[in-house]
């Protein structure tokens, strides 16, 4: 789901970086969504994330704890976004 998501919704700047590193495999990526009300119903879920580049992350938002996100790796994907900056 990771290209296709990219494809489907990405700008034509976003899909010349990342398409061309995703095909390359020189990055690996996942697209997972999900809430406890809603499962997989994607069109009912609540939550937000809204980048805040004060602190270059994310600010998750979930309007209740049913309808609530379960957030990983926020610090492993933040490794690799330095690495990529890098790069």
């Amino acid at each position: 789901m990771f290209v296709p998501v990219i494809k489907a919704q990405g700008t034509d700047e976003q899909h010349k970086k990342w398409l061309t590193l995703a095909y390359k495999m020189q990055i690996i990526g996942c697209y997972a969504q999900t809430e406890l009300g809603h499962v997989s119903n994607v069109q009912g879920l609540e939550t937000t994330a809204t980048f805040d580049p004060k602190s270059d992350g994310f600010v998750i938002h979930s309007p209740t704890l049913t309808y609530s996100c379960m957030v990983a790796i926020q610090k492993r994907l933040q490794q690799i976004k330095v690495a990529l900056r890098k790069e």
